[in-house]
């Protein structure tokens, strides 16, 4: 989502995704001290709101995940099945 849309908030993540507040924000918090995603805080309305974004480590990082899969997929989509 985020390699995607480069930022996106906190409840845009969690109601896409269905994840709960406390289990987003376990997840934002490991990719966070990984360096993988930052945070910052955007007004929207009369509150300020977290949003998240890819760093150039977690760019990097999704990439060569990307690359592993590749590997290890068969991307045949002629021969593929249903």
């Amino acid at each position: 989502m985020l390699h995607r849309n480069r930022e996106e908030s906190f409840n845009h993540i969690r109601d896409t995704l269905g994840l709960s507040d406390g289990n987003l924000g376990s997840h934002v918090k490991r990719l966070m001290d990984s360096g993988y995603v930052c945070q910052r805080y955007r007004l929207v309305g009369t509150r300020f709101e977290p949003c998240y974004a890819l760093t150039n480590a977690g760019i990097k990082a999704l990439m060569e995940y990307l690359d592993q899969l590749k590997e290890l997929l068969p991307l045949d989509v002629e021969n593929a099945g249903p």
